[in-house]
């Protein structure tokens, strides 16, 4: 698993938000998942463990930070996934 946040500066003036969803969008083909009360883009990106394999990537955008993660390694189960997309989000909260 690879965890990247960043704290973002008031009103996002860099509009690292927007540049991290278009990403997101763009080549992971993320779409919109509510976890809690957080927006969660979900998506699909090349595993760094072979080319015909995918891992799941995802994006929390709120309004003071911005984090992503990609599950890689070895299959993640939905119940795994859904785990870790829930633990993160409480810590964004």
């Amino acid at each position: 698993m690879t965890y990247v946040e960043v704290d973002l500066l008031p009103d996002d003036p860099g509009g690292a938000s927007a540049f991290l969803e278009g990403a997101f969008r763009t080549c992971a083909a993320a779409v919109p998942v509510k976890v809690g009360a957080v927006t969660v883009l979900v998506g699909l990106v090349l595993s760094d463990h072979g080319a015909r394999t995918a891992a799941t990537a995802a994006a929390f955008l709120t309004p003071g930070r911005v984090a992503w993660v990609v599950l890689d390694g070895r299959a993640w189960t939905t119940a795994e996934r859904d785990h870790a997309l829930d633990t993160i989000v409480a810590h964004l909260s």
